[in-house]
């Protein structure tokens, strides 16, 4: 028999009505309330309560994801109603993606998302489900799950859930590009999270917000970032107050306040503990592009270079691309050709062509800059090293490098003409065969 939402209103306490109730706790934030509710019991429907109590307490840095694993493993194999299965499920896949296994997790909350008859313990998979989409950068694949979310938000007895789903569908929409519904999604979400009291969602918000107004008004983004770091100072979150104050950073930076994008990039580091350094290269990047902005070049240079090098390290190789890109954008007046040659060598190495081609347009100016002179003194290689990339990329064609240098054809053609170890790389023309 399918359980609809609205029997969850009622105020009877069976064991099912009662894992909800500790739930909505946990997603509220008060995880040490619902942590004090738990017994000692052995029973299905206990251990259910306590691996959900696990998943976010460790979320929140309290506890393993592995213990709770094992809790809701058992959950699974003692509860005999299938929904009830499924809801451990779900928990249990949220695990594996907090500990880095998407795959394993979007089997099983996509599984729970389709077998079960309880409609919040769909909704629920299907939000998570939008979740893991949106960590892949899937964002379309996001909005088509959450538009078979979206009939059942009214009728969720929890605020903070209606919440998370306006939160996710603005984010969907930000990666989408549709800033303006991204802005209406998160004006509705801070609605819902502050009828739940839920400070730490409203300042996440908030803090995604600014990002969103970063590019389109700076007094926005500082009327929307400000409230989030005081939130976060208070209720002591340090990864996400470090998130926040690189944010204000990036603010600085769009105003060209470089002074002052440096205080904030310098506490966005402070803040970050030793088991968080995975953000480290972000916040490390954006403290860079301040040292370029105060024309401080081997300070801003070792930022970038150190920002690629632990992303690498940690097996992000597009973010040490990236990286290195910022360093080439930010210094490109700074360096000489051949230092910008070397970041470009490691950008092609790295990144998918598309970085490649924002380097290769950056390099292409630096080259059309350059004076005959300052190309004798850097060497002829370099810029011959850029153009024969360039070439290959364009499979010969003259035109299309220039186009990916970002410089006029007839500027390429003339340097082309001082390299003549770039003739194998041009696209021979056509010859007609004329038939007698």
């Amino acid at each position: 028999m399918t359980k609809t939402i609205t029997d969850y209103h009622t105020p009877a306490q069976s064991s099912a009505t009662s894992v909800w109730r500790i739930a909505f706790l946990c997603v509220d934030g008060r995880t040490d309330e619902a942590a004090a509710l738990l017994g000692g019991g052995c029973d299905p429907h206990s251990v259910l309560t306590r691996g959900i109590v696990e998943y976010w307490q460790a979320s929140s840095g309290n506890g393993l994801h592995e213990q709770a694993k094992d809790t809701l493993t058992r959950a699974t194999e003692l509860l005999w109603d299938r929904n009830d299965q499924l809801l451990a499920q779900v928990f249990l896949g949220l695990c594996y993606s907090r500990q880095g296994q998407p795959r394993e997790a979007a089997i099983l909350i996509n599984q729970a998302a389709t077998d079960t008859t309880d409609d919040l313990t769909r909704y629920v998979a299907l939000l998570s489900s939008a979740v893991l989409d949106l960590e892949q950068k899937a964002w379309q694949s996001a909005l088509d799950t959450l538009g078979l979310t979206a009939p059942m938000v009214d009728e969720i007895p929890n605020a903070t859930l209606r919440g998370k789903f306006f939160h996710q569908r603005g984010l969907a929409y930000k990666l989408g590009g549709d800033f303006d519904a991204a802005i209406n999604n998160y004006d509705s979400a801070l609605v819902h999270f502050e009828e739940a009291g839920n400070d730490e969602c409203q300042a996440r918000t908030l803090n995604n917000l600014a990002n969103l107004y970063i590019c389109i008004d700076t007094n926005r983004a500082h009327i929307n970032i400000d409230p989030a770091i005081s939130i976060f100072r208070r209720i002591g979150s340090q990864l996400e107050l470090a998130q926040a104050y690189d944010t204000k950073a990036q603010i600085y930076l769009q105003e060209a306040d470089y002074r002052r994008a440096l205080g904030s990039a310098n506490q966005a580091i402070e803040f970050l503990s030793n088991d968080q350094q995975l953000w480290l290269p972000d916040f490390l990047s954006t403290r860079g592009r301040a040292f370029a902005g105060l024309k401080q070049i081997p300070e801003a240079l070792a930022d970038f270079t150190q920002a690629a090098e632990r992303a690498e390290l940690m097996g992000d190789k597009e973010a040490a691309g990236r990286s290195y890109l910022a360093a080439i954008a930010s210094l490109a007046s700074q360096l000489s050709l051949g230092e910008l040659i070397d970041l470009f060598r490691q950008v092609h190495r790295l990144t998918p062509d598309k970085k490649t081609e924002s380097a290769m347009k950056i390099l292409g100016r630096v080259v059309f800059a350059s004076s005959l002179p300052e190309l004798e003194k850097t060497g002829r290689a370099q810029e011959g090293e850029i153009i024969r990339k360039a070439l290959e990329q364009a499979h010969g064609s003259i035109r299309k490098a220039a186009l990916l240098m970002d410089i006029p054809r007839n500027t390429l053609a003339f340097k082309i003409k001082h390299h003549s170890e770039l003739v194998p790389y041009l696209k021979q023309p056509r010859r007609t065969v004329i038939k007698k």
